[in-house]
């Protein structure tokens, strides 16, 4: 679960959006650049499970209200859980529905990160964005990630290839909830030359999300 925090015109959702984009998410033949909102009560933990269940890469936008169910089915999700939901129209019938999904959450405050048992900031994989200055349109955006997507996969499909063969030792506590993670992402900096760059920034990821349980507190958020 990749989050995406940040203050308000951070770009946080246009950056959502974008890796969406540059993998070419599809749904029914078209380019698919959804968000989707969550809501409180049962309905809304049943759409969760439904869009989760359909599988591809979704994105839960702006999820700043506190909601009593987001961190236990977030953390059910991490752990490549599934549940078991009343199936629609009937009386005895129960559906059970699996984390298929890749998931991307945005958020300005995630009060989410300290629910659920031992608290979801540890299983995240969390960014940061400053706020965005730029006066880029988004179709301009758009427009130059269509122009260089297939040079960009290119790149992502031989990086990957060279990091898979890579069998030099990384340090295993680079990322200790997400170790296979941690030293993959290692090994793709060694294949595009810049090893350096990835251990930075898994640190600067690691220290970011220390943070988020903190940012839940308003006297800490304030001190912060």
């Amino acid at each position: 679960i990749l989050l995406i925090t940040g203050l308000a015109q951070s770009g946080k959702t246009r950056m959502a959006k974008a890796i969406k984009e540059i993998l070419g998410v599809r749904q029914d033949g078209r380019l698919d650049l959804s968000v989707q909102q969550v809501e409180d009560g049962d309905k809304g933990l049943d759409a969760f499970w439904a869009t989760v269940n359909d599988g591809k890469l979704e994105v839960f936008d702006n999820l700043d209200t506190k909601i009593k169910w987001v961190g236990d089915a977030l953390q059910n999700v991490a752990t490549d859980g599934q549940t078991k939901r009343r199936t629609l129209y009937t009386t005895f019938g129960v559906s059970i529905l699996r984390a298929n999904a890749n998931i991307i959450l945005t958020s300005n405050n995630p009060l989410f990160s300290t629910e659920g048992a031992g608290g979801m900031a540890d299983r995240l994989i969390s960014i940061n964005l400053q706020t965005n200055r730029s006066t880029s349109m988004d179709t301009e955006l758009s427009r130059d990630i269509a122009e260089n997507r297939d040079r960009f996969m290119t790149w992502i499909v031989r990086t990957v290839a060279a990091a898979m063969i890579d069998t030099a030792p990384v340090d295993k506590s680079i990322n200790r909830r997400h170790p296979d993670f941690g030293i993959f992402s290692v090994r793709c900096g060694r294949a595009f030359g810049d090893e350096s760059a990835v251990v930075e920034a898994l640190g600067a990821a690691e220290a970011e999300k220390c943070l988020l349980p903190p940012r839940d507190d308003a006297i800490a958020r304030e001190t912060l």
